[in-house]
C-alpha cells in the first residue's frame, strides 16, 4: 500500500468486476440497504437548512439580508433530523448533498434519507460528493443531457445498482 497505510490482513472477491477485492471484514451494500427516504412535514418551528453545493447541508442566513425568497408554506417543509442525509434531486449529480448538522427543515423538493444504525452518514456524505459517485449519478440521470440539470428520479438513492462497502464490524453514526 502507499502512503505508509498497512494492508488488510485478508482480502475477499467483492463480487463485482469494477471493484475488485476488498478487506474481509466489509460487506458491500446497494444504497437502499443503507437509508431510508422520509417525508415528515409539519414541523414549521424549526430552522430551515439549505443545500449547498460548496458546503453541503446547513441552517439557512435568514433575515440578514442574504437571502430574498419567500418560503409559502413552512408546514409542507420536509423535516430532517441531525445526522439525515437530504440531497437536491435535481443537483445531486453536482454534489448538492450532505449531512444535516441540526434538525430542520428543507425544501419538499429534496429527499431525505435517514440512515440505518450502521451506515456513518458523515462518511456517505463524504462519499457522495466525490466526483466518481457524481459520475455514477450522472449515469442514470434522465431528461435533458444538455441541460444544465437533469433530472434525478424521486427515487434514486434505492436504484443506483452500484455497491459501495462498509465495514462490516458496523460504523455506528454517531452524528
Amino acid at each position: 500500500m502507499t502512503g505508509g497505510l498497512k494492508p488488510y490482513p485478508e482480502y475477499k472477491d467483492s463480487g463485482l468486476p469494477w471493484l475488485g477485492r476488498i478487506p474481509a471484514h466489509w460487506d458491500v451494500r446497494r444504497n437502499g440497504r443503507l437509508f431510508s427516504q422520509h417525508n415528515e412535514t409539519g414541523f414549521p418551528d424549526l430552522p430551515i437548512l439549505e443545500v449547498s453545493l460548496k458546503t453541503g447541508v446547513r441552517v439557512r442566513e435568514i433575515g440578514r439580508g442574504l437571502r430574498k425568497q419567500f418560503m409559502a408554506d413552512r408546514a409542507k417543509y420536509k423535516r430532517t433530523v441531525r445526522g439525515d442525509i437530504a440531497y437536491n434531486m435535481m443537483r445531486l449529480w453536482q454534489g448538492a448533498v450532505g449531512t444535516a448538522p441540526t434538525d430542520g427543515l428543507v425544501s419538499p423538493a429534496y429527499v431525505v434519507a435517514k440512515p440505518y444504525p450502521d451506515a456513518d452518514s458523515r462518511y456517505y456524505s463524504y462519499l457522495f460528493r466525490t466526483a466518481a459517485y457524481m459520475d455514477e449519478v450522472n449515469k442514470y440521470s434522465h431528461g435533458n443531457r444538455c441541460a444544465v440539470t437533469p433530472a434525478i428520479s424521486t427515487v434514486a438513492l434505492r436504484l443506483f445498482p452500484r455497491a459501495y462497502s462498509l465495514p462490516a464490524s458496523g460504523v455506528r453514526n454517531s452524528a
